[in-house]
């Protein structure tokens, strides 16, 4: 990776699948196995104008359960969505995800202070952040610590 985050340009932001394969290829890694996983045990949104990949979590759960994607919850014991990728036009989820809010809570990973830390707000809230352009873009490389 030549850069610590992802600097999507301009253009990227009229097609999420675009800025997806240009994120995956900054990452060094293959979308192909994150979207299958996110397929089996969440939800996966793979549409020009949104591309989302999330997952039910229990929030106050280990970080290295919460980002691994390979690591099931059974969905009972959830609170939240933890979104591995998102990007395009968050204002499309209600209309991909129709009941995105039956967890109160949605989380993704946060730079700054709270850097590789999982982050969690009432869903509405983050979706408000993600209008305000902030993209959620995780690097799961280092799942296992």
């Amino acid at each position: 990776m030549n850069e610590e985050y992802f600097q999507p340009r301009p253009e990227d932001w009229a097609d999420a699948r675009e800025m997806t394969r240009r994120y995956y290829a900054w990452a060094g890694r293959s979308a192909e196995k994150d979207f299958l996983l996110h397929l089996e045990r969440g939800v996966l949104v793979n549409e020009s104008g949104l591309v989302l990949m999330a997952r039910p979590v229990f929030s106050r759960d280990f970080r290295a359960h919460i980002i691994n994607p390979e690591y099931s919850y059974d969905e009972k014991g959830c609170d939240a969505w933890f979104i591995h990728f998102m990007a395009g036009k968050p204002l499309l989820v209600p209309r991909f995800v129709p009941d995105y809010a039956r967890f109160p809570l949605a989380g993704f990973i946060r730079g700054g202070r709270l850097r590789n830390r999982p982050a969690f707000y009432p869903v509405e809230r983050t979706l408000r952040l993600a209008c305000q352009g902030r993209s959620i873009c995780h690097d799961n490389n280092d799942s296992n610590q």
